[in-house]
């Protein structure tokens, strides 16, 4: 009996997990992402650390008022503030847009007059910022008469010629011109292309948005969703979500298929309903040239920061490899083991865990009964934040016990495979 009430208990908190975790309008999304980091816990002093942009190899990071900060060997570097000419008092900018070879940044002013974009080039010969260009009304002028007030806000770069820009968090595409030094008139996005694989449709980015290089990936926060709970009360968040473009579908006129949210966002949700979580925000993604290193902006612990997650599955469903073990640039001040995500799992989980100096360590998995079933990582690790890859392939459901082993102490966690 007492069994029976136990397994009764273990199966109700797992349904009210299961509840609190699902998204009421949205599927979770196929592809899956490794549960996020803060890069760094960045002072009040540099306001909000939001609105990131990385150029595409991943090394020079923008966000805020605007701020940048560069990957070295040891990690992020001191953020630094951009020149006065751009983060003069009078028009502080706000979300910074750095091309991906990060050789043109677009931000926004405000004029008195509203929301304009603007841009300057990386000048070489002084190894900073230029003067600031106003891309002039083909950008900041209203797409049709029946608008509202004119204005701009870059919402990301496709390729380092091709700008996708917000419009009253509409968007819309403008392509620049080497040979005249101009800019196309917006026009919606995505519009249609000879092929007719995009055609009248236009995404919601509220809260930005990033495009993968080749445009089969578009990753936003386009509006707060009001969620009812098992409590009866409504709860209001921003999640990041994915949409897939459709290439086999022809009747789909509009070229892209429904909305997916995150896992790390369902997560989050979970998250915030044990109390774990001050809040549930995801906005502003930004995302590498190679799609597999997603910045946003999040609030969980009530502060604006910047997180970092990396891509572990594909939407396709196969494992990227090169994900694993990515080292997370920050220096932490100890060692430490961080929860599985997913737990419960089934076929695998990912095991993040802290390192503050380069020394030896090893990482096993024990069944229920003492044995050890798989050594995941041992040997030399260097400092910071790393993550490694549980495949239960071959193992039965049940509990099984991790061992982080370092020369402080040894860390333990529990996992449960559920096939």
């Amino acid at each position: 009996m007492k069994t029976g009430y136990s397994l009764f208990v273990f199966l109700l908190f797992m349904s009210v997990e299961a509840i609190a975790q699902k998204p009421k309008s949205y599927p979770e999304a196929p592809e899956k992402w490794s549960r996020p980091e803060p890069i760094r816990v960045i002072s009040d002093s540099f306001a909000r650390a939001e609105s990131p942009s990385v150029t595409a190899d991943g090394k020079i990071l923008y966000f805020g008022y605007i701020w940048v900060t560069h990957l070295t060997d040891i990690g992020w570097s001191t953020p630094k503030l951009l020149p006065k000419h751009i983060t003069a008092i009078e028009n502080i900018p706000e979300h910074p847009v750095v091309s991906p070879n990060g050789k043109r940044l677009f931000f926004t002013w405000w004029t008195g007059a509203g929301w304009f974009a603007f841009y300057s080039d990386w000048d070489s010969t002084i190894n900073d910022w230029g003067p600031v260009q106003d891309p002039g009304p083909r950008i900041n002028g209203l797409p049709d008469p029946d608008w509202g007030a004119p204005g701009a806000d870059a919402g990301c770069f496709l390729d380092d010629t091709t700008l996708i820009v917000l419009k009253h968090n509409m968007t819309f595409i403008s392509h620049w011109h080497s040979t005249t030094a101009t800019w196309d008139s917006v026009v919606m996005w995505p519009y249609s292309f000879p092929d007719r694989s995009w055609d009248g449709f236009s995404f919601i980015a509220d809260c930005g948005i990033a495009v993968t290089p080749d445009g089969k990936k578009v990753y936003s926060s386009p509006w707060s969703r009001a969620d009812t709970t098992i409590d009866g009360k409504y709860y209001d968040n921003y999640d990041i979500f994915v949409c897939y473009r459709d290439t086999t579908d022809t009747t789909n006129r509009i070229g892209y298929g429904k909305y997916y949210a995150l896992n790390f966002c369902i997560d989050s949700d979970s998250l915030y309903f044990r109390g774990e979580y001050a809040s549930r925000f995801e906005g502003f993604p930004a995302i590498t040239g190679d799609g597999k290193t997603l910045f946003f902006t999040a609030d969980y612990q009530g502060k604006y920061t910047i997180y970092v997650s990396h891509l572990i599955v594909d939407e396709n469903g196969d494992s990227v490899t090169d994900a694993v073990n990515q080292r997370s640039p920050d220096i932490p001040f100890g060692f430490k083991l961080y929860p599985a995500y997913p737990n419960p799992f089934n076929p695998t989980t990912t095991i993040a865990y802290s390192v503050p100096t380069r020394t030896n360590i090893r990482i096993t998995v024990y069944d229920i009964l003492g044995r050890r079933v798989r050594v995941l990582k041992e040997g030399a690790e260097v400092p910071g934040q790393h993550q490694v890859l549980f495949d239960s392939t071959g193992l039965a459901s049940g509990t099984y016990i991790l061992l982080f082993e370092t020369p402080a102490k040894v860390f333990t966690s529990k996992v449960m495979l559920i096939k």
